[in-house]
């Protein structure tokens, strides 16, 4: 934990949480738009004591980067594919774990997009689960676990409440990330 904190405030990032984080949550951060997002998120997350699982795209898992993420808390996931098991699998962590906080990137790309994806949501209603999220913002240099997102039954109401939640957040490529509704 010293040292990631150490290495973000070498580096002049600010790490921070506003809230108490539960033993079993679902945490999003945005936004992303970078490979960097990772590896500050990753030592943010350290730094505050958290220790986390993340979803990241199967093609990532080749020797020797696999194994490496792998002991990260990597869990792959096969994207694009509609009928995935992913959810049933988070789901079925969140049950079995004493503690369980599972990351994820709304966005599901580094590429700009305006549909964040919906697994998050899907995952935390399933697993009755509070969602954290968080904001990488890149012109203040801060790392910060910001607050809950209220889950209810309507999909786009509480997208377009998380995405205000980034208003004003300045993406490592500003240029890739919108939060529009």
């Amino acid at each position: 934990m010293g040292f990631s904190k150490l290495i973000m405030k070498m580096c002049g990032w600010k790490v921070s949480k506003a809230i108490e984080i539960p033993d079993k949550c679902v945490i999003v951060i945005a936004p992303h738009t970078s490979f960097m997002d990772f590896i500050w998120g990753k030592l943010a997350l350290v730094a505050l004591g958290q220790e986390t699982k993340f979803i990241i795209k199967k093609e990532f898992f080749f020797f020797p980067l696999g194994p490496v993420i792998k002991a990260l808390g990597a869990t792959p996931v096969e994207r694009g594919k509609y009928k995935s098991d992913m959810v049933e699998r988070m789901c079925e962590n969140f049950k079995k774990e004493r503690i369980f906080k599972l990351v994820i990137t709304v966005e599901g790309t580094r590429k700009r997009t305006r549909h964040w994806k919906k697994g998050f949501w899907v995952i935390a209603r399933e697993a009755n689960i509070p969602v954290v999220y968080g904001i990488a913002d890149y012109g203040k240099k801060e790392m910060k676990l910001a607050g809950f997102l209220e889950i209810t039954d309507n999909w786009e109401k509480d997208i377009a409440v998380l995405k205000s939640k980034y208003d004003g957040v300045v993406a490592r490529f500003p240029e890739c990330f919108t939060n529009e509704i």
